[in-house]
């Protein structure tokens, strides 16, 4: 029993390891999502993939140099995602805006389940 907890335990640590930050594979994950629910042309999805290096890119410089505090970090990706969207917007038809809208929604959705939701419920209740 306690070789597997240490094994179970051991995984889990080479998998947090194998995370990384790097803007060029977040970017192209999440242009493989985005073609894939979207149905994206190709020259869409190189216009999208240049969007999101972009964004990931300017996220990570922001993470590494250490000018985003607690306070200002939720602003920040906010801020971010704006950018985003104002320049998928000139890329995609208003099926698959209206599509990359339900994504979003659904995400913040799943986010809320795993505790961030629970999180601002609790801010409020206080």
């Amino acid at each position: 029993m306690m070789f597997v907890a240490a094994m179970l335990f051991t995984g889990t640590q080479v998998f947090a390891q194998n995370r990384t930050h790097d803007p060029e594979q977040a970017a192209k994950r999440q242009t493989e999502r985005m073609t894939e629910k979207l149905s994206l042309t190709e020259d869409q999805s190189a216009k999208v993939l240049n969007i999101n290096k972009k964004i990931a890119e300017e996220m990570q410089t922001a993470r590494t140099s250490g000018e985003l505090t607690t306070d200002n970090r939720r602003a920040f990706r906010r801020q971010q995602t704006e950018k985003r969207d104002a320049e998928l917007k000139k890329v995609l038809s208003e099926d698959q805006w209206t599509q990359w809208e339900a994504m979003k929604k659904e995400q913040e959705y799943r986010d809320g389940r795993r505790g961030h939701g629970q999180r601002r419920q609790k801010q409020s209740v206080n």
